[in-house]
C-alpha cells in the first residue's frame, strides 16, 4: 500500500508539475502574440489617421485659421502625443446669417454635408478682436432643423460670432497619446484617442502600448539649416528633422511644411513572461515607421518634392 501511494504520489506531482508548465507555456505564448497584434494595431491606427489629417481643411497651403484649427499639432515630452485635424466629411465653410453670442444654437446659409453627432468648428475671422484675432472654437452638433445646428450641451460655445465675419467649418480633430489612467486602461499602458471636449475621456485604441516618440521631416535642406533642426534624414536630400515644429531649435511656422512623420511605437505584455529577456519582466517590442499625410501641402516653393 506505502509503494501504491508513492508512485500514485509521484504520478499526480509529475502530472500537476506538466500541467503547471504547459499553463504558464501558453500564457507566456498569448502574451508576446498580445504584445505584437499590439504594435500592429498601433501601427494600423496611426498610419490611418495621419493619412486623413487635413483633409477638405481648406486651403491647406496656408497657415491654420486659427492655432486650434491646424492640420497637425503635437507635444514633444516623455511620450508624445500628436493631434490631427480633418473634415472627413468636407462640411462648409458655411457663413453664420445671424449673430452668435456664445449661443445655443447657430445658423447658418446651408447646412450641406453636417450631420447631427459630428464636430464642427465656429469660426470668426475678425482680426481686431481682443485678444487679436482670429478665434474659433469647436461643438458638437447636436442636431439639425432647417438650417439651424444645435450645439450639444456638453460642450457649449463661449464667443461671440458676428454674421460680418463668422463661419461655420466641419473639423474632426483626434488626439492620439500614451495613458494608463484612461477608462479601460485598468492601470495598463495603451494608445488612446481624445476627442474635443473630451467626450471619450481617452477612449483605449491599443493596450499594451507605452512608448509613443514622434519626429517630423520637415521640407527644408538639413545643410542649409542645421541650427533649426534636431537631427537629419539619410540619403542624398539630407532634410530637416525636429522632435517638435515651431519648437525650438525649430522656427514659427515650420508645421506648414511637415513632409513626413516617423514614429517609434513600443508594446509591453499587459502581464509578466518568463525568460522575457527584460528588466521589468514583461515582453517588449518596438518598432519605427514613416508615415507621409496625403493632404497636406508644404510650400513647394521652399524645396520641390523628390526622394530622400
Amino acid at each position: 500500500m506505502l509503494v501504491g501511494l508513492t508512485i500514485a504520489s509521484v504520478v499526480v506531482f509529475g502530472v500537476g508539475t506538466g500541467f503547471v508548465w504547459v499553463t504558464k507555456s501558453w500564457t507566456d505564448t498569448q502574451m508576446r502574440l498580445q504584445t505584437q497584434q499590439s504594435l500592429r494595431s498601433a501601427i494600423e491606427t496611426i498610419n490611418r489617421e495621419v493619412r486623413l489629417a487635413g483633409v477638405c481643411m481648406n486651403p491647406a497651403t496656408q497657415q491654420p485659421i486659427t492655432p486650434e484649427y491646424a492640420q497637425i499639432a503635437g507635444t514633444h515630452g516623455t511620450t508624445d502625443t500628436i493631434t490631427i485635424t480633418s473634415n472627413p466629411a468636407c462640411a462648409g465653410p458655411a457663413n453664420i446669417t445671424a449673430d452668435c453670442p456664445a449661443c445655443s444654437s447657430i445658423t447658418v446659409a446651408s447646412v450641406g454635408n453636417f450631420t447631427a453627432g459630428m464636430w464642427a468648428y465656429a469660426y470668426d475671422g475678425d482680426v481686431n478682436t481682443s485678444p487679436p484675432g482670429p478665434t474659433g472654437e469647436y461643438f458638437l452638433i447636436q442636431s439639425i432643423s432647417g438650417n439651424t445646428l444645435t450645439v450639444d450641451p456638453i460642450k457649449l460655445l463661449t464667443k461671440h460670432y458676428p454674421v460680418s465675419t463668422s463661419s461655420v467649418w466641419g473639423a474632426d480633430q483626434r488626439v492620439l497619446a500614451i495613458s494608463s489612467t484612461c477608462t479601460g486602461c485598468n492601470g495598463v499602458p495603451s494608445l488612446t484617442l481624445q476627442q474635443p471636449g473630451g467626450i471619450l475621456g481617452g477612449q483605449p485604441l491599443a493596450r499594451g502600448v507605452d512608448s509613443l516618440t514622434i519626429q517630423y521631416v520637415l521640407n527644408r535642406l538639413y545643410a542649409t539649416a542645421t541650427t533649426e533642426c534636431d537631427s537629419q534624414t539619410l540619403g542624398t536630400s539630407s532634410l530637416c528633422v525636429v522632435n517638435s515644429p515651431t519648437v525650438a531649435p525649430s522656427i514659427a511656422g515650420d508645421w506648414q511644411i511637415v513632409r513626413a512623420i516617423i514614429f517609434t511605437i513600443g508594446a509591453r505584455s499587459i502581464t509578466k513572461v518568463r525568460a522575457s529577456g527584460s528588466a521589468d519582466g514583461y515582453f517588449h517590442l518596438s518598432e519605427a515607421v514613416e508615415v507621409s499625410p496625403r493632404n497636406l501641402i508644404y510650400q513647394q516653393s521652399r524645396l520641390p518634392w523628390t526622394p530622400y
